[in-house]
């Protein structure tokens, strides 16, 4: 390739890079508008949002009463001895039904049932709210906001490839590329356009020394 090629080359690689401008100008315009519709929602949605269900211990003292209360009339007299061997045969049938349903892969010691007892009710709670949580989050707008937020993520993102692909061959185009990424995803400079900047001080350096 002839100087005179070279130089037409770099210069149009330097005007296809320039001419991203208004793109990321763009991408970043739409990022910034994304901000308070997702503040507005996130507000909305932390104000009716419900309470996280915690793991509640009166289950098993109700099932304790239901049991007691199975006992029947000749209990009552004597009770204790009774509950005591009902009380280990409903643990034995409750660890058969959680072994049968796949919650835990062993038999469980008589403490660990009790705390299955409960952990089985708030798993339910726990799947209700979650889809409470999610139905709020859309009737707010939030689930909106957030999928236009990270589509104005994505839009910068693309940039950023287009960026990063096309060589620098010239300091101003090495300028651009720098101040585009220090300026974008905050904290250090982004490492992809960074290390094609470094590749091209490189391609620029083998340049040089060819001449």
């Amino acid at each position: 390739m002839s100087p005179e090629d070279t130089d037409e080359l770099k210069s149009a690689l330097n005007a296809e890079l320039f001419a991203l401008q208004p793109e990321i100008e763009a991408a970043d315009r739409r990022y910034e508008a994304s901000h308070a519709p997702c503040d507005e929602a996130e507000a909305a949605f932390n104000s009716i949002k419900p309470p996280k269900p915690e793991p509640h211990f009166e289950v098993l003292r109700e099932l304790l009463v239901e049991w007691k209360k199975k006992l029947g009339a000749e209990d009552a007299l004597d009770p204790a001895p009774r509950v005591r061997s009902r009380w280990a045969e409903f643990r034995d049938d409750f660890s058969d039904r959680v072994e049968r349903k796949g919650y835990f892969k062993n038999r469980m010691t008589p403490s660990e049932i009790d705390r299955a007892v409960d952990a089985i009710p708030h798993k339910v709670a726990m799947e209700q709210w979650e889809a409470e949580c999610k139905r709020l989050r859309g009737e707010c707008g939030l689930t909106a906001a957030n999928a236009e937020q990270n589509a104005a993520v994505d839009a910068i993102l693309d940039v950023r490839d287009k960026v990063e692909a096309i060589p620098a061959t010239t300091l101003a185009g090495l300028i651009f590329k720098a101040k585009f990424a220090a300026a974008h995803f905050g904290g250090e400079p982004d490492e992809f356009v960074t290390a094609s900047i470094v590749d091209d001080l490189i391609t620029l350096g083998e340049g040089t020394a060819n001449v």
